[in-house]
Parts: structure tokens; sequence; C-alpha cells
């Protein structure tokens, strides 16, 4: 049995390697705890990510506003929009239906 008692270190020996336990141990708390370095890395990227698309739906609400304000105002817009949904026709105008299926075709 090994008696810790007879083994001798000297006291600079031993202040260095509590030192250097504290400062691993420090280093340890310091990247791997809830507050660490590597949490807050995370943190920022997905912070970083969720900007980025903060500022993309804000470009898009943006534009979809302009349009809303053009399909106001823009007397061609109504037309086209109201042809496209509801199917209207001029009178006298002709319209031709195109067959996108692929599968009639001989």
């Amino acid at each position: 049995m090994f008696n810790f008692k007879n083994l001798q270190i000297s006291p600079v020996l031993r202040h260095i390697i509590i030192g250097l336990l504290i400062i691993l141990v420090m280093f340890f708390i310091l990247l791997f705890s809830n507050y660490g370095l590597l949490k807050r890395y995370k943190l920022q990227n997905e912070k970083d990510d969720l900007k980025s698309e903060i500022e993309n739906l804000n470009y898009i609400h943006d534009s979809l506003l302009i349009k809303i304000e053009e399909s106001k105002t823009d007397t061609f817009e109504i037309e086209r929009i109201a042809r496209e949904k509801y199917g209207l026709v001029k009178p006298n105008e002709k319209i031709f239906f195109i067959n996108l299926d692929s599968s009639n075709i001989k």
C-alpha cells in the first residue's frame, strides 16, 4: 500500500500543481458551462441567423405593401387580376385555351 505521508513534495511544486489545477478547472468552466464561450458562440450565430431572417421578411413585407398599393391604383393591374382570377372577358374578345397536358399529344 502506498503511503502518502512519506511522499515529500516541495512547497513550490505543490503550489504550481494546485495553481495548474485551478487554472484547468476555470478553463473548463469558461468553455463548457451554461455561460461559457461555446454557448455564447452558438447563441451569437443564432442571433445573426434570426437578424438575417428578419431582414428578408421585412424586404418581402415591403415589396408586398408596394404591390398592394400598385394594385389599388393601377387600372391595368386590376384588369389583369380580374381576368386571371375571375375569367372576365371584354366584349368581342376571343380567348384561346392551351392544354399543357402532354399525355394527350400524339
